[in-house]
This record gives structure tokens, C-alpha cells and sequence, in this order.
């Protein structure tokens, strides 16, 4: 089980660098960053099991992307068992941009309309709270389905 940390770039284009591993937290966007013991963020890293998603190359100005390259490489470097995504639009940076660090491209397919179900509720809940009560199931009316791209 990996804990993501979901890292918008575009919050980081005003700042002097982007943050370091003990920043994931507050960076993310999670109320509660304070409360994470010291060195967490570092040891799920180190371990492998972080997954470190660097959403949105595409809105860094350019005149950052190679800062942003350059921590990216730092990260790898210190902790290559972590797991790495770094999101853009196809036509903001050149296809092998990160292949030197092992990154492959991939492209994601559109949705198309009607061939995706609504989703009507969180998928995983955490905490107190009814995350499945007993009659969960009777809820939705037993209209369930199961898809083969969705797992």
C-alpha cells in the first residue's frame, strides 16, 4: 500500500523551491500536516511506500522546468523505491522530457459519455463515521455493476 502525495506544481511557481519530503504533507493540502511524526514522509519514501505525483508540469513557466527537473532527479536519486507520476498536457513538454530517469510516457483516453457510471459516493473512507453500514448494499438498489476497466 503506497501513501500518495498529491503535489499541484502550479502552487510552487511563486515559491524559492519546491518542497522537500517533510513538506509533502502541508504542500498536499492536508489540514492535519502537523500531526505526521518526524521523519514520516521521509521513511515511506525511503521504503517504498509513497507514491509522489507531480501534478501538472505543463503549468510551470518554462523558465522553472528546469528546477523542476532538477528536484525530481534529487527525489529519485534519494528515494528510488518511492513511486513517481508527473502529470501534463502532451504538448507542454517534448514526449522524453524524464526518459533519462526512467519515466515512460503514457496518454490517458478521454471518457467517453455514457460508458462511465456516475460516481455516487466515496470509494474508501477512513475515520469514524458510516463507511459501510449493513444496509449499504440496499442503497443503491442492487444496481452494482462490475467493469473490467475498473479496479
Amino acid at each position: 500500500m503506497c501513501v500518495p502525495f498529491v503535489l499541484r506544481l502550479r502552487a510552487f511557481t511563486t515559491a524559492d523551491e519546491l518542497p522537500l519530503p517533510e513538506d509533502f504533507l502541508r504542500a498536499s493540502g492536508v489540514p492535519l500536516h502537523g500531526s505526521a511524526p518526524a521523519g514520516w514522509a521521509e521513511r515511506l519514501l525511503t521504503g517504498g511506500r509513497a507514491l509522489v505525483l507531480a501534478d501538472g508540469v505543463d503549468e510551470v513557466p518554462t523558465r522553472l522546468r528546469s528546477r523542476t527537473e532538477t528536484w525530481l532527479r534529487s527525489l529519485i536519486s534519494a528515494f528510488p523505491e518511492a513511486r513517481y507520476v508527473v502529470t501534463t498536457r502532451p504538448s507542454a513538454v517534448p514526449e522524453d522530457w524524464l526518459t533519462g530517469h526512467g519515466f515512460t510516457a503514457h496518454s490517458l483516453l478521454p471518457m467517453e459519455s455514457g460508458r462511465h457510471p456516475r460516481v455516487r459516493r466515496p470509494l474508501a473512507r477512513r475515520g469514524p463515521g458510516p463507511a459501510r453500514t449493513p444496509g449499504h448494499r440496499a442503497r443503491d438498489g442492487g444496481r452494482r455493476r462490475r467493469r473490467p476497466d475498473a479496479r
